[in-house]
C-alpha cells in the first residue's frame, strides 16, 4: 500500500502521538519535514500503528514520521539536514552516471544502489517509493519513505539515522529532475 500527499490519502492516517518514543529499545528514527508538498510513504497493509507512526499538519506544512527501527546491534543514533542546496559531502555519486550529487547513510551498499537505480529512473516519489518497496520483495517489517525538496521552496527535513544494516537513507540529485530527494528505508519492529 502507498500514499501520495496531499492530493490523496490512499491508506488512513495514523496520528505520531500513537507511538510511545519512550519504549525501549530505544531505536526510534524521526523526520521532521518541512515545507516539502511531494512525498510519499510506503508501508505494508496491517503495519503495527505502535512502531510506524505518520502525521500530517497541512497547517504548519510539517510531515512527522516515526519509526521503531529493528538495527542489528544498539548504536548511536545521528543527526542530518537536507536543505535545497547542495550536501557538503557526496559519497555515493559514482554509483550512477545520472547522479549531480549523492549523501548516504547506508551500511547495505546492495540496498543503496538499489535505491539509487530506482531513484534515478523515476521522477515522482509515489513511485520510487512503490518501487523500491516492491524490489525489495515487499518485506511486511520495512517503510520506505520518499521526500522531494523543491530548490526554490524554503524547504528543511531533519531526520535521524542509524549506522545499520536495517537502515538506509540517501539524499540525491539527479540529471533528470530540478528537484532533490531525501529516501529512507528502515526494518521496523514487529513486538
Amino acid at each position: 500500500m502507498w500514499f501520495l500527499l496531499p492530493f490523496a490519502f490512499i491508506f488512513p492516517i495514523v496520528q505520531a502521538d500513537t507511538c510511545d518514543l519512550n519504549k525501549e529499545p530505544k531505536t526510534w528514527a524521526s523526520i521532521y519535514a518541512h515545507n516539502v508538498v511531494t512525498y510519499a510513504i510506503q508501508a505494508p497493509a496491517g503495519y503495527p500503528d505502535f512502531t510506524f507512526c505518520y502525521e500530517n499538519d497541512v497547517s504548519s506544512k510539517t510531515i512527522t514520521v516515526h519509526s521503531h527501527v529493528h538495527i542489528a546491534r544498539n548504536n548511536m543514533v545521528y543527526n542530518d539536514t537536507v536543505t535545497p542546496a547542495r550536501p557538503s559531502v557526496s559519497n555515493c555519486a559514482n554509483f550512477n552516471p545520472q547522479l549531480v550529487y549523492c549523501k548516504n547513510h547506508c551500511a547495505d551498499t546492495v540496498i543503496l544502489k538499489r535505491m539509487i537505480d530506482i531513484a534515478v529512473n523515476n521522477s515522482v516519489p509515489s513511485a520510487i517509493s512503490s518501487g523500491i518497496y516492491h524490489d525489495m520483495d515487499d518485506p511486511y517489517d520495512w517503510t520506505v519513505s520518499t521526500f522531494e525538496v523543491d530548490p526554490s521552496a524554503n524547504a528543511k527535513i531533519d531526520y535521524e539515522y542509524y549506522n545499520d544494516r536495517r537502515f538506509c537513507a540517501v539524499q540525491l540529485k539527479a540529471n533528470n529532475t530540478p528537484y532533490s530527494l531525501l529516501i529512507v528505508a528502515a526494518e521496523y519492529y514487529l513486538y
